[in-house]
């Protein structure tokens, strides 16, 4: 019989039968930890961590086909600070690409930059998406309201993401460096030394 663990404890649900896939366990698994605000963050069978490479495969495998299964969890609210650590990093990398990109486009290497460009605007819609999930945690979690000067520097970010690829399209190198080095890494700047640090703050 295999034994099911979430945590350390045994976990037991009326719905579990041994024909059920690892993936449908999961489910289970994470309608019973929403109830405390937690989610898995490791999926270990036969005191295995299934890897992401393998983890379809595995997801896809009776429950029976294990000798053990146990699902670790955390907070939701401590994965956000967990990943708004990463976040000041994130920052630095993503300003050296911006520069690496405005040095492209100022000697005309057009064919590395455009491609330099795609990445870096699908980076910062991502650091967009994932502020906004942090701080809806946030909200939800601590009862934190988004503040003003995180609202207008969202809009910010945004409005000048809009405004770089018209400038590109129409080959304003002057317009597009300048928001580049200028206006994006500026903004970029404060959410690294002023929003991000104030949202760490609240786990002390």
């Amino acid at each position: 019989m295999t034994t099911i663990m979430v945590n350390n404890n045994p976990f037991e649900d009326s719905n579990i039968n041994t024909d059920n896939s690892l993936k449908e366990l999961e489910n289970l698994v994470n309608e019973y930890l929403t109830k405390s605000d937690h989610v898995i963050t490791d999926i270990i069978v036969d005191e295995n961590i299934i890897e992401n490479k393998n983890e379809e495969i595995t997801l896809g495998q009776d429950i029976s086909n294990f000798n053990s299964i146990e699902f670790k969890s955390k907070p939701r609210v401590e994965i956000a600070f967990e990943t708004l650590d990463s976040c000041i990093c994130y920052i630095n990398e993503l300003n050296g690409r911006i520069h690496e990109l405005v040095s492209l486009y100022r000697t005309n290497k057009q064919d590395e930059a455009n491609a330099l460009f795609v990445e870096v605007t699908t980076i910062l819609d991502l650091f967009v998406q994932l502020m906004s999930k942090i701080q809806r945690i946030f909200a939800q979690s601590l009862g934190l309201k988004k503040g003003k000067q995180s609202i207008e520097l969202e809009l910010n970010l945004l409005e000048v993401i809009k405004q770089l690829v018209p400038a590109r399209q129409k080959n304003d190198m002057i317009m597009l460096c300048d928001l580049l080095e200028y206006e994006l890494i500026a903004n970029l700047d404060q959410w690294k030394n002023q929003i991000i640090p104030s949202l760490q703050s609240l786990k002390k």
